[in-house]
């Protein structure tokens, strides 16, 4: 009856429709930067991981790392950036997410820090 009442008190137009409430602001994927983190932050606070190196690569056992600048480029585009939020929502399983981060972490940690799963053939 609401919507009709103009026709009953000498308007011809309807009143105007009062604007539909801001929607809230959506909050941003963060699952990625959450595994990440969390696996940042546990693989940090362990043990040097002296036996993990890839002596068919590296004979020496001298792994390199990348610079610290790179390293913290790298860091601030993963956590901003939200093609990989996208990538990593779109995993089939767990195990991909859980390798994902782990991937990043090896290459912001490096070999003494995170261990990478053996390849699989």
């Amino acid at each position: 009856m609401t919507r009709l009442k103009h026709l009953f008190d000498g308007r011809r137009t309807p009143p105007a429709e009062e604007p539909a409430a801001p929607a809230p602001p959506q909050e941003p994927a963060i699952a990625f930067r959450m595994a990440l983190g969390e696996l940042l932050l546990t693989c940090a606070s362990e043990p040097d991981l002296a036996d993990n190196v890839d002596l068919a690569r590296f004979e020496d056992g001298d792994q390199p790392m990348l610079p610290a600048d790179v390293r913290a480029r790298l860091l601030v585009d993963a956590m901003n950036n939200p093609a990989l939020e996208a990538l990593y929502a779109d995993m089939a399983d767990d195990a991909s997410r859980a390798l994902m981060a782990r991937l990043f972490a090896y290459r912001l940690l490096g070999p003494t820090k995170v261990r990478l799963p053996p390849r699989r053939r």
